[in-house]
């Protein structure tokens, strides 16, 4: 998936500098002579525009090869995928892209239910066992950095600039009155109380989110203890599974071997007679005699 995402940002980048250069071609075509031996005419910037284009259409192609390249990847282990969810997993996503990084999860949740559809079929096979706990766990790891995602931006942007707009809309009410206290004229008096109204209003609703944010905050907090318990868990499952693995392997290994060295037999031995010494023996015993 990495090889084919930075393949993907490549041809992206080359084709957003090609579609660059043709605005910069049609720029300059506008003050291009018709015709013209020392500069660039407008039919010379047609062709570069039309060259362009083409190389646009080939880095596009390229695109849909890898996009139908993962798609029959995922096939290979049993996993269907649309378009969309490929699209999904080959987009980019930045660590702060909360929404971006949600869709990602959704697509390997869908990854996930239908590996553990293969696991059960296979009851348990090591190998699809292998692909289902870890992406398990892949899953929890990114409930779990979501979660602190949004715990760390309730502490540093949302709970402050809350308490700046109740500090803000306090002040407002307090110059607001101030300035309806020093006006005589009746119909502004009305204007600046109506004023009044709508910042208090707007103080109150503040403080009532504020509560609200803290109270969210706090639960998460609390989600986030359960998912990282999840997640040792989880980790744990899969280190037992990949042992298992490991171990299975071995075993399968030693007896694949074990059941090839059993095939291989060797004659028996013959005795070994000395028969050239006792044939020797026989001739000196003769010419002695």
């Amino acid at each position: 998936l990495l090889i084919y995402k930075t393949k993907m940002e490549k041809l992206k980048k080359e084709i957003s500098e090609n579609k660059s250069d043709i605005l910069k071609y049609r720029e300059k075509r506008v003050g291009a002579p018709k015709a013209s031996t020392l500069y660039t005419t407008k039919s010379d910037f047609d062709i570069k525009i039309t060259e362009t284009k083409n190389e646009n259409t080939i880095l596009e192609n390229e695109i849909r090869i890898i996009k139908d390249n993962l798609k029959n990847d995922f096939k290979e282990i049993g996993v269907n995928l649309s378009s969309e969810q490929i699209d999904v997993l080959l987009t980019r996503v930045d660590g702060d892209d909360i929404i971006q990084i949600s869709l990602v999860m959704e697509t390997l949740k869908h990854i996930t239910n239908q590996i553990m559809l293969l696991m059960k079929e296979s009851k348990e096979e090591l190998t699809q066992a292998k692909k289902y706990y870890g992406m398990h766990q892949v899953l929890l790891e990114l409930v779990v950095y979501i979660q602190q995602k949004y715990i760390d931006k309730s502490n540093k942007v949302y709970i402050p600039k809350i308490d700046k707009m109740i500090i803000d809309s306090a002040e407002m009410i307090a110059n607001t009155s101030r300035l309806r206290d020093m006006e005589e004229d009746t119909r502004r008096r009305s204007i600046y109380s109506n004023n009044i109204d709508a910042q208090k209003l707007t103080n109150k609703a503040a403080k009532r989110y504020k509560y609200d944010l803290i109270t969210s905050r706090n639960n998460m907090i609390e989600a986030q203890k359960i998912s990282k318990a999840n997640l040792a868990l989880s980790k744990n499952t899969y280190a037992t599974v990949l042992l298992s693995a490991d171990l299975f392997d071995l075993i399968s290994e030693s007896q694949s071997m074990f059941e090839e060295v059993s095939k291989i037999q060797v004659p028996n031995l013959l005795p070994f007679e000395n028969m050239q010494m006792e044939q020797k023996y026989r001739e000196l015993t003769e010419k002695l005699r």
